[in-house]
């Protein structure tokens, strides 16, 4: 499936017109995002992640044609700076990424060792129920740490993109505003 046929597609999952600005796409994501969140409707978390995934398609979708018609209208100076910004960006994504690589397979590594240590020891020790239960207790521990890990990369992934566009729509009202004292200087 093409870009274009999954963007069209994310539109209709939240209801939307393919013209909808993203104030109303905030607005639709928020209102479906009440009802299917997965503390709410018990049932429905498997419909909030295909929401979410399409929200955070169209988001992304709208910023970059915001930002390609901003760098094309605005001149070099905030094109200059919107390329360092997104540079910027990628190079923290990209730290980000990496950090919580490391954090996972070191818990992968952990849980592996775990088993490995236990399939050589099996024997001499004699598991009665008592200590499979803690030894299965510490593997559930690392499975939800490995969780809690891809979550938190996720969250800061998606905090790094929303300073990202904070900054970009700074620097767009700095050069709106300094390309309109400009023409107010001059006859």
């Amino acid at each position: 499936m093409s870009y274009d046929e999954k963007l069209k597609d994310a539109y209709r999952l939240l209801g939307l017109d393919e013209g909808a600005t993203i104030e109303e796409v905030k607005k639709t994501y928020r209102k479906i995002a009440k009802t299917t969140h997965p503390d709410i409707d018990k049932d429905g978390e498997e419909k909030f992640k295909k929401i979410r995934e399409a929200y955070e398609m169209i988001r992304e979708d709208l910023d970059k044609k915001t930002t390609t018609k901003i760098v094309r209208h605005k001149g070099d100076n905030l094109e200059l700076r919107t390329i360092e910004l997104i540079e910027n960006k990628n190079e923290q994504i990209h730290n980000v990424n990496r950090h919580y690589s490391i954090l996972t397979k070191s818990s992968i590594l952990s849980c592996a060792t775990i088993i490995i240590v236990l399939s050589f020891v099996k024997d001499i020790l004699s598991f009665n129920e008592i200590n499979f239960a803690v030894i299965l207790a510490i593997l559930v521990g690392l499975a939800i740490t490995l969780l809690s890990i891809n979550e938190q990369r996720g969250g800061k992934i998606r905090e790094i993109e929303s300073d990202f566009n904070d900054d970009l729509r700074r620097e767009i009202r700095k050069t709106s505003k300094s390309g309109d004292n400009d023409t107010q200087g001059n006859p």
